[in-house]
Formats: structure tokens, sequence, C-alpha cells
């Protein structure tokens, strides 16, 4: 027979455990799911049983945490192994055959999360496989199947889940869970990452780039591929374009032969030193627009031109557009040469022959 202080210890410690057992179990019965805490996408503590009571067998204490996978651990009053009894099925609704009865791609046992036999206003519906009616199945929704919205999913629960105004369905046009080429993507406000709303690059909310001469392309940094990201074309990234600002939709805003790509060197949205105009069709202001001085239209100033950033590309003392009289980019009679500082060879250039630099041959001048 022990002594009674050491009873009286025995049984300290057996309350001890069972007070550590109830915390350790605290949540087990959960009729929620836990939601992102914030951490890189992971909840910071674990889940037994996916809201199942523990039963403290089979599982062997499993910790399920958001972003895994669902689980089902086959029971035999289950027979089509969703986690879902028979009994909680008849509840439902859903078919104790079928372990996906809308063929979702996501089990029942894993859209009723709590498994209580109900739908709760944050589990999928597992007898519909829209729950949310955007045009896209759960399955390709909630990709893990686990009956979780999680960070790199779009919401079953909600048509629009970036909140631009387009639904799901539209911006994943073929509705297959996966951003393709030339989509839009629906967890995102800014699709293609250029400063510029979807909701206003797509104006109408449609899903799709309408060539009308109003909306850019939600899904394409450089909708008019001039090598200016649409967001920096856009300066304020409103949508419009405002004094100062490039056309997004327009790969030659000045529609000088020029891109705006090849004026703005750096592609910067700005003109800064050694750049051509890409919103002036005459940058060095000669009178003579840039795609007739720099006739290749490709920023460099070739053989055979004018330099588009110089008045006097010669530097005899006559401008371009002085020597180039009509100012259509080429030597006409009576004439003199932009390209050539003595245009006839004789020796004398052009802006000493014409002494007063007005063009013409006037008395006391050679020609």
């Amino acid at each position: 027979m022990l002594p009674k202080s050491t009873g009286m210890i025995a049984l300290r410690y057996v309350f001890l455990l069972f007070v550590l057992t109830l915390t350790a179990c605290e949540g087990c019965n959960r009729s929620e799911p836990r939601y992102d805490a914030g951490r890189n996408g992971f909840d910071t503590g674990g889940i037994t049983d996916a809201g199942l009571a523990d039963t403290g067998s089979a599982d062997g204490g499993r910790v399920w945490q958001r972003g895994m996978p669902c689980w089902i651990e086959p029971t035999d009053d289950d027979p089509d192994g969703d986690g879902l009894t028979d009994e909680i099925e008849a509840q439902l609704g859903t078919d104790p055959r079928d372990a996906d009865t809308d063929g979702d791609g996501i089990l029942d046992g894993c859209e009723d999360v709590n498994r209580n036999g109900q739908r709760d206003g944050y589990e999928s519906d597992p007898n519909a496989a829209d729950s949310d009616g955007d045009g896209v199945p759960d399955g390709a929704e909630d990709t893990n199947g686990n009956g979780i919205y999680d960070r790199d999913e779009t919401d079953p629960l909600s048509p629009d889940t970036d909140r631009d105004g387009t639904p799901d369905g539209d911006e994943d046009r073929n509705q297959n869970g996966i951003v393709d080429d030339g989509e839009m993507d629906p967890r995102s406000g800014d699709s293609d990452g250029d400063g510029i709303l979807d909701a206003i690059e797509d104006r109408n909310h449609n899903g799709s780039y309408d060539d009308d001469g109003i909306e850019t392309d939600a899904a394409r940094v450089d909708t008019d591929g001039d090598g200016i990201a649409d967001g920096v074309e856009d300066a304020n990234q409103n949508g419009g374009v405002e004094p100062g600002e490039t056309d997004p939709r327009l790969v030659d805003t000045d529609s000088d032969c020029l891109s705006d790509g090849v004026e703005d060197a750096n592609q910067n949205g700005q003109r800064d030193d050694g750049e051509l105009d890409p919103l002036g069709r005459d940058s060095d202001g000669d009178g003579i627009s840039d795609g007739l001085e720099d006739t290749s239209c490709d920023g460099v100033v070739d053989e055979g031109e004018t330099d588009p950033l110089s008045e006097d590309s010669d530097q005899d003392g006559l401008g371009d557009g002085l020597e180039d009289r009509n100012q259509n980019g080429r030597v006409d009679a009576r004439e003199t040469d932009p390209r050539l500082a003595d245009s006839d060879q004789d020796g004398l250039d052009d802006g000493i022959e014409d002494a007063n630099q007005n063009g013409r041959v006037d008395v006391g001048e050679t020609d």
C-alpha cells in the first residue's frame, strides 16, 4: 500500500495529464477552417483531421495545414471514400456512392470542410460544380482540392476574386484555372503588372482587349509594342492621354514615322538629352519633320540623312530648313544641300557664300 503522500502525488500527475490532453486537443472539434495568418501562405497552427473530431486512433496525430491537399481516411460507413458518412451525405443531398457528386474534381468531404452535413458560408457546394457561377469549375479554382481558398488560387465562392469588375470566368477565358497567354489574371488587379489597373485597361470588363482606341491590353505590358510599358506612357495611369504623355495604344504618337520607343531611346517616358521628341514631329525645330530627316526611321543618322537633333546638320551656318526650303527632305533645284557644308564643292562653305544666311543669292553674294 502506497503512503498517503505518494498517492496524492500520483493523483495530481493524472490530473495534470488530463489538463494537458484537453489543451493539446483544443480546436479539434472546430466548426470553421482557419484562414491565412499572413505567413508565406500557410497558417501558424495545424488542424487535426481537417475538422473532424480526433478519435485518437488511425490518424496517428497527422496535422493538416493550409495549402496542403485534403486527405480522406477510409471508414466502413463511408463506402465512396469521400470523407462523409452515408448519414451525413443524406443530410447534405450528395450521392453516397459517388465521392465527387458534382464532378468538379473536389471530393464531397473536402467541400463540406467541417463535414457537418450542411453547406456553411465558407464552403463550396458539393452539389454544384461551379459554386459561385463564374464559369470556372470549383476544381479549377481550388486547384489543390482542399476546400480552402489558398493565396495562389481563385476563390470558388467569389465570381470576381480580385474585385476588378471582370468575373473570373471572363479573365480565365478558357476556364481551366491557368493564366494562359493573352488571358488576364483573375487573382490580380493588375494582370500584366504595368501599373494600370485591369479595371481601367479593360473598361467594358469583358476579359478581352478591344482594339477600339479606348482600351489598352490588360494582359500585355506594352499594348502597342513600341518598347515602352503602358504604365510609363500613361504616366498617371488613369487610362487617358494627357498633355506630356505618349499614347500607349499608338506605336508612333506624333506620327513622324519614328516609333515612340525609338525616340524615347531609354523608354522611361521622359525626353532626356540626346533623345528625339515622341510628342513632336520636329525635334530640332528646323521645320523638317523628324521622319524626313531620319528617313530610315531608326533613330540613327545614316549616310545621306540629316540629323533630326541638329538644326544645322552640316554646321555651315545655314539651318537645314533654310537649305531645304520646301522642307521635303530632298535636295531640289535651287536648294543647297543641308548634308554638305559646301554644296557646290567650290571650297567655300554655303554659309560663307550666303553671307546673310537667308537661303537666297543676294547682291554681292556668290552662289
